[in-house]
């Protein structure tokens, strides 16, 4: 630009204002605008170089934003070299600065940057908006002097105001187009979370834009597990392990809050905050928020962040951008959820479709990890590779097959820890090694300069490592890569079905072999009878089946809860005592802790085990298992088995076939239990019918002891009845006709029941029988009776009886008693009852004994009644005895009736009263009713 312009008439200065304006408020980029501005001066001021400062609006501090010579080309440090003094100077004042010499300029002798710079012209003005200074621009010329004039200060004053006006725009443009971006980001957030669908990626996603999006410090996402009821995290975000694998309950801590209730919730200070969850230590959280992850209504999960304390609170705008950001998470999350399945499905069947035309068709284990290894091998471009089975009993790993390499690197046996694949085995994930000679856990055994590059991968199933391969390169080959981990985890998926697929083939021939074994065992154990054979057969198969140095067998009583039978095999052998076990006593140690439980106990060393059985002396056992013996629910007894110390611990295989053989014991067992059970139930039966039949002609021999009918007594009504409470009974009565017209009456009741009350009873009647046909006394009947029980009879039994003489012409009866239930007489005139007292002491007591006699006499009318104590004696429900007085009152309401009324009546009410109550005593009774007149 020619510089005569500027000293021409206003018109051309504001017409040149007027262009500069356009040029630089035609853009609203900020770089463009400054570059345009300085420019524009070294255009207008021809100065050798120029430089546009702005304040950074966090420091408030003056930053080099543009460095341009007069060629219009970028200068680079440290070219654009200038004195601060001046810039501070213009900066601090506001006001322009215009020197034709600096060197001589008097204002600025004293700055010391001026001298050494040798600065000469200098042209410096502020940039000011709104009142506020915003930085400021720069040109100079090191070389001449005069370089600018009063009317360059004034064009670029005016220019540096147009400027600063174009700079705010371009600021403010700026400060919208982030916040723009911002949103844009948001948004293209949220796309990329809906968009991928691998899980592991969202997560990573959801956390790593939260927390830069709000700039937290750290955050943490949790999903809710229905079945813990808990809140679990799945990917942490800048926070330490300890903090971040915390699960909380919903209610606890920021997230587990937000979750019960279903709100965002705030906290300013954590440590003071009464919600805080008392799993975490004072100072780990300050400023903390979260948001429920909800699908539909229903909250899924929490997305939490946390700031420092000397950061800004979380605000509202935060709360609303982190809920809309946890929305469109939680669709990703199910959207991620529902691809991943059908991702790893696809994968798997595409995998499968393609590996296991190979190996899944071959059922041989040692032919499918030949055809593993070689497919793995060739899947990821190796040269030689080994696969390993893990022998999950004694927690080792076997070389069990190799693929183009030396015999000096097979038969290994490696222990977790050990090598490459003892590693792998411990963490469970893949292992890449470049340089396995240098490489600090080499297995020292493997010779060097076969393995250079390694990579190796689990083989699992389940929850269950089934073993580890591997596969080498040279050392010229490239190294492994994540993406042959990959394939090599793929293709891993696949092996592991292919051994499990082998393994359970393997496994049912051998269970086949172990059935048809177990079918013959069965038919062994289960073809005997004898309970002492069975549980000898049940030993002798055990041993069998699983191999042990000492096995037995214990049948258990469910009801006692002792030891019913014990039998064992190698007891002596293994220094063990024979009295281990006592037959009636409770089961102890391994039985006892099997039988109490109803599950199955493995021990690994019966010395140190806590529960063992002190008899067992120390050293005679090491690894014992002991199964229950359970049928129908009910547990009949413990079958075990021990091993020497420092034999192999027993398996889970030796476990099913203990069980399975258990289950078949069971049966035998209990057909012999049943069978000793029918055994004595029909030797018991055939005692019963023995005794039944026994007791039936008891009974037909003592009712023929007994009056087939009650005598003609003239003048007299005699009725009697005899009811046994048994099938036999130790009542009696009899007549007896004596000279001179009179009865001999006996009644007597045996202090016993039963058989033996019957034979004392038969005993008893026939001395007093026997005395009374001698014609010997009432009185002289007991005594000599009695003398002949205690005499003939030592069975301890005794006998109440009455013995009187009825005269039918005098109307009276002489008695003795010897302590039974004394005669009642109703007197028909008055309806007096009264008891005929005789003293007396009972049969077969003490001898020497004096019977007293009585002789009572009757009226027309009276009623005499004879009987044993069972009708008085008799019982309701409520245990309330019939007694006397009922007695007296049936006899007074029944005056009338005849003797044989009087009998059935009595013998009927004593029964409507006892009801349903069971009776233990015999009912016999006479009436003698006078119907004569008094001589």
């Amino acid at each position: 630009m020619d510089k005569h312009v500027l000293k021409g008439d206003s018109r051309q200065r504001l017409a040149l204002l007027s262009e500069i304006a356009r040029s630089v408020n035609s853009s609203l980029d900020l770089d463009e605008v400054l570059n345009l501005a300085i420019d524009k001066v070294l255009e207008i001021t021809g100065a050798e170089r120029g430089f546009l400062m702005l304040r950074d609006t966090g420091s408030d501090e003056l930053v080099f934003r543009v460095a341009r010579n007069i060629e219009r080309e970028t200068i680079q440090a440290p070219e654009f070299q200038v004195s601060r003094g001046i810039l501070a100077q213009v900066a601090q004042e506001g006001r322009p600065l215009l020197t034709s010499n600096a060197q001589k300029d008097q204002r600025l002798m004293g700055r010391g940057s001026v001298q050494e710079l040798g600065l000469r012209s200098v042209l410096c003005v502020p940039l000011q908006a709104r009142d506020r200074s915003i930085g400021l621009i720069y040109v100079d010329n090191p070389y001449q002097e005069g370089i600018f004039s009063e009317e360059d200060l004034e064009l670029i004053s005016s220019l540096a105001h147009q400027a600063a006006v174009a700079i705010e725009n371009a600021r403010l443009y700026q400060e919208v187009a982030r916040s723009a971006e911002e949103m844009a980001q948001l948004y293209d957030t949220s796309l990329d979370i809906v968009q991928e669908l691998d899980l592991p990626k969202v997560l990573e996603a959801i956390l790593d834009r939260a927390a830069k999006l709000l700039k937290a410090r750290s955050a943490n996402l949790r999903i809710y597990d229905p079945k813990q009821d808990e809140l679990i995290p799945l990917v942490p975000y800048k926070q330490p392990e300890k903090i971040a694998r915390v699960h909380l309950k919903p209610g606890e801590g920021v997230s587990g809050q937000a979750f019960a209730s279903g709100e965002p919730v705030v906290v300013d200070d954590y440590d003071t905050w009464e919600g805080r969850s008392a799993q975490y230590a004072k100072g780990v959280f300050a400023r903390s928020m979260a948001v429920p992850l909800k699908r539909g209504a229903q909250a899924i999960g929490v997305l939490a962040v946390d700031r420092n304390r000397e950061d800004l609170p979380f605000n509202q705008d935060d709360v609303r951008l982190l809920s809309l950001f946890a929305n469109q998470a939680a669709v990703a999350i199910d959207n991620a959820r529902l691809y991943e399945t059908a991702r790893e499905t696809s994968e798997q069947l595409s995998q499968l479709y393609e590996t296991s035309l190979d190996i899944t068709r071959q059922l041989d284990l040692p032919r499918v990890l030949e055809r593993i290894i070689q497919r793995a091998v060739g899947l990821v471009q190796g040269r030689f590779g080994q696969i390993y089975l893990y022998d999950e009993v004694r927690q080792e790993l076997r070389s069990s097959v190799t693929y183009n390499l030396p015999d000096s690197i097979w038969g290994f046996v490696l222990k977790p820890g050990e090598g490459l694949t003892g590693k792998i085995l411990l963490s469970r994930k893949p292992l890449i090694v470049t340089d396995y000679d240098a490489w600090m856990g080499r297995f020292p055994k493997v010779p060097p300069g076969i393995v250079y590059h390694a990579a190796g991968v689990p083989v699992e199933h389940g929850d269950h490592v089934l073993g580890i391969f591997w596969v080498g390169r040279s050392r010229e080959d490239p190294p492994f890569t994540e993406q042959d981990i990959q394939l090599m985890t793929l293709f891993a998926n696949q092996a592991a079905v292919a051994i499990a697929n082998a393994q359970l083939y393997e496994e049912s021939q051998q269970r086949g072999k172990e059935l048809a074994r177990l079918y013959e065992t069965s038919l062994d154990v289960t073809s005997q009878l004898d309970l002492s054979q069975v549980l000898r057969a049940i030993v002798r198969r055990t041993a069998e089946i699983v191999q042990a140095r000492e096995g037995e067998v214990v049948v258990y009583d469910p009801q006692e809860r002792v030891i019913r039978a014990f039998l064992s095999m190698g007891l002596a052998e293994a220094g063990i005592p024979s009295t281990i076990h006592e037959v009636g006593k409770p089961p102890e140690g391994l039985d006892g802790l099997v039988i109490t439980t109803g599950k199955p106990v493995r021990v690994e060393d019966y010395d140190s085990w806590p529960q063992r059985i002190e008899g067992a002396p120390k050293g005679a056992i090491g690894p014992a298992i002991g199964v229950p013996i359970i049928h129908q629910n009910q547990i009949l007894g413990c079958l075990s088995l021990t091993r020497v110390l420092g034999e192999p611990a027993f398996t889970d295989q030796d476990e099913r076939r203990l069980t399975l053989f258990a289950n078949q014991a069971a049966v035998a067992i209990a057909n012999a239990q049943q069978y000793q059970e029918l055994q004595r139930l029909y030797l018991e039966t055939k005692e019963k019918e023995r005794m039944e039949q026994e007791l039936r002609m008891a009974y037909a021999i003592q009712t023929s002891l007994l009056p087939e009918g009650c005598p003609v007594v003239p003048g007299w009504e005699v009725a009697a009845h005899w009811h046994p409470a048994r099938e036999i009974s130790g009542d009696f009565y009899d007549f007896i006709p004596l000279d001179n017209g009179k009865i001999g009456i006996l009644i007597g009741d045996v202090s016993d029941k039963g058989v033996p009350a019957a034979l004392f009873m038969a005993l008893a009647r026939s001395l007093l029988w026997a005395a009374v046909s001698e014609g010997l006394a009432p009185a002289q009947v007991m005594a000599k009776a009695n003398q002949q029980i205690l005499a003939n009879a030592r069975s301890g039994m005794f006998v109440t009886a009455l013995c009187g003489f009825l005269d039918p012409a005098t109307h009276s009866m002489t008695c003795s008693n010897a302590g039974h239930p004394p005669p009642i007489v109703l007197r028909a005139e008055s309806l007096h009852a009264e008891s005929l007292q005789i003293e007396g002491m009972a049969l077969g007591v003490v001898g020497q004994v004096d019977f007293q006699e009585s002789s009572f006499a009757f009226g027309p009318g009276d009623c005499v009644l004879l009987y044993t104590d069972g009708i008085t004696e008799a019982q309701d429900p409520q245990g309330r005895e019939f007694g006397q007085e009922r007695l007296v009152a049936f006899l007074r309401e029944n005056q009338a009736s005849s003797a044989e009324q009087l009998v059935h009546g009595l013998i009927a009410a004593v029964q409507d009263f006892v009801g349903e109550a069971a009776q233990y005593d015999d009912f016999t009774l006479i009436a003698l009713q006078c119907r004569g007149r008094r001589p």
